[in-house]
């Protein structure tokens, strides 16, 4: 059905149930294919297609089959293939000036507490766990949320991330699992840390004298892991991105085999350094 004019807005179907304790204006079972933008809007109850009642909601997806799929940008984690129940990538698209871009939107939804009573939890989004049935097959990583990596293509003002907590405090209940990073040769002068860990195997015996800040900002630890007797020195002038350090006593430090040393970024005065927090020499 088609629905073509020239008033500012054209819907092709219309549909409108009430009157009664449930009302569906749109049942379907099976597919349903919608070429272009979904507005959902519900009030009332609604059943499903298991005959539950189920309050209003703006859009509620229950059953059905898993799908499965090997579109490049759907699959993850090395499988040349994947499966799941609900799908997103779109076309290709361009942003118009000023404008900030999110794939997925959670807007403020201006929720008011009762008036009595005790919520054990308000939040904007929520991850339910679920159960995975050992039916004889082997799975490498099981997890509740996994995000592949950073976006990639543009060098942003900032360092690029794969999660942003813009404000406020995180809290972790469980135990958080860092990795260590790529080891990282000592030379005489610079080195660059790598965005893969925050703790660094540092090889060979050269004296280094600057850490680079890119990938880094205010604030965040880095910790070097000896294996020979590569040095740091300390007080070296910043030169563009690669920042001196701030060594205990003010004296340069000499690597061995075990031994190891924190620095965090840190801004004093106007002034970023690399600024020492621990060591242990072994």
């Amino acid at each position: 059905m088609t629905n073509t004019g020239t008033s500012s807005i054209n819907q092709g179907i219309v549909v409108t149930a009430s009157g009664g304790t449930v009302n569906n204006a749109i049942t379907a079972t099976g597919n349903v294919v919608v070429a272009g933008s979904l507005g959902v809007t519900s009030t009332g109850t609604f059943y499903t297609a298991t005959n539950s009642s189920q309050s209003a909601s703006n859009l509620a997806v229950f059953g059905g089959t898993i799908g499965t799929s090997s579109d490049a940008r759907l699959t993850f984690a090395g499988a040349s293939s994947v499966q799941g129940r609900m799908w997103s990538s779109g076309a290709a698209s361009s942003l118009t000036a000023n404008n900030s871009y999110a794939t997925y939107i959670l807007g403020n939804p201006g929720i008011t507490e009762a008036s009595s009573g005790t919520h054990a939890l308000i939040a904007n989004q929520v991850i339910k766990s679920f159960t995975v049935t050992n039916a004889g097959g082997a799975t490498t990583v099981l997890t509740g949320l996994y995000i592949e990596g950073p976006p990639t293509g543009i060098t942003p003002t900032n360092p690029i991330t794969s999660m942003w907590v813009d404000a406020g405090v995180s809290r972790f209940d469980g135990a958080v699992l860092n990795a260590q990073g790529a080891d990282v040769a000592s030379v005489s002068g610079a080195i660059a840390l790598g965005n893969d860990g925050n703790s660094f195997e540092i090889t060979g015996t050269n004296a280094i004298t600057l850490i680079s800040n890119v990938g880094w900002q205010n604030g965040s630890k880095v910790t070097l892991l000896f294996t020979s007797t590569a040095s740091l020195t300390d007080g070296t002038a910043n030169s563009g991105t690669d920042i001196g350090m701030e060594l205990n006593g003010n004296a340069n430090f000499t690597g061995s085999a075990g031994a190891t040393l924190t620095l965090v970024l840190s801004e004093i005065g106007g002034t970023q350094r690399w600024r020492e927090t621990a060591r242990s020499v072994n």
